[in-house]
């Protein structure tokens, strides 16, 4: 079974890939993406960068996750400056929370 930060990276990088034609998931275990250091990023990085691509980003995350999470995630402040790596602990510790 994957860990509550295999999950939320795996989430957030699906995510990623489904806003932006930048991001690929190559593998899924291990996680592996294109760009292959994606959570060290910015989401303008990689061409979400607008309120349509965080909008679109964010459908996308809540989508992938469970019911008690999905509240949390709506509530994120997202803009093209963040790094993606945060939004993964972010998503990380919202699991792990429900779950304890």
């Amino acid at each position: 079974m994957l860990s509550t930060f295999d999950r939320a990276a795996l989430a957030v990088a699906s995510a990623c890939a489904i806003a932006s034609s930048f991001v690929k998931v190559v593998t899924v275990d291990p996680l592996a993406t294109l760009p292959e250091k994606l959570f060290l990023l910015t989401f303008g990085n990689v061409g979400i960068d607008d309120d349509a691509h965080l909008a679109t980003f964010r459908t996308s995350l809540v989508s992938l996750l469970p019911d008690k999470v999905k509240p949390g995630a709506q509530r994120m402040p997202l803009t093209r400056d963040v790094m993606i790596g945060l939004v993964v602990n972010h998503v990380d510790a919202l699991i792990a929370q429900v779950e304890a």
